[in-house]
């Protein structure tokens, strides 16, 4: 690897006419006119989205909440509907101490049972039923949007990177100029904001 002199001063010509090439292929003048700007919509659309994203984070925490316990309340009723009432024991004879079971009657089919005829199949299904429609319907469509969110915010930082780097290079770009002038007793713009 052959090591790299010092730069001789036709080098440094070649790099300063490619520098200004690069000024005036990317609209940059000599007058130093650019002034970057940053997109000042898309913060303060993401400062409303990230209120809007709490809401939802704690409308989503609700259902779940709200969901566990209809599950619980409703699989806490299936054994209590499957189950027998109690019976009531009627005397008979009192003398001698003897009692029969009365017998309720709720349906024909399950005369004692608490539920009646109800199928206990067709209450599971509508029981998974209504877990995917909150799973599908109300929960899946939060998480896409907090997850549109969260691309939302990457893309945001990547924009705000971009413009940091394109303002550095610009920089970078001008200060041959800025240097130039000053060595020549020229003033050149002190203001870093204009640039």
């Amino acid at each position: 690897m052959q090591s790299m002199g010092p730069r001789t001063p036709a080098s440094k010509t070649s790099i300063l006419a490619v520098m200004d090439e690069n000024r005036k292929r990317l609209g940059f003048g000599r007058d130093n006119t650019f002034v970057a700007t940053p997109n000042v919509r898309n913060p303060a659309m993401m400062v409303e989205a990230e209120a809007f994203s709490h809401h939802l984070d704690k409308f989503e925490r609700a259902v779940r909440e709200y969901h566990k316990r209809v599950q619980g309340c409703v699989r806490g009723l299936l054994p209590l509907l499957d189950s027998n009432l109690p019976r009531v024991w009627l005397s008979v004879d009192e003398a001698s101490g003897l009692a029969e079971p009365l017998r309720p009657s709720i349906s024909h089919g399950h005369p004692s049972r608490v539920g009646g005829e109800y199928d206990m199949d067709a209450m599971n299904r509508y029981l998974d039923r209504l877990d995917r429609g909150i799973q599908e319907d109300v929960l899946l469509p939060l998480r896409r949007w907090q997850e549109g969110l969260a691309v939302a915010k990457v893309r945001a930082l990547h924009e705000f990177l971009v413009y940091n780097v394109i303002r550095f290079l610009v920089l970078l770009l001008l200060l041959p100029q800025r240097l130039h002038a000053s060595a020549a007793g020229g003033c050149g713009p002190t203001d870093h904001r204009t640039l």
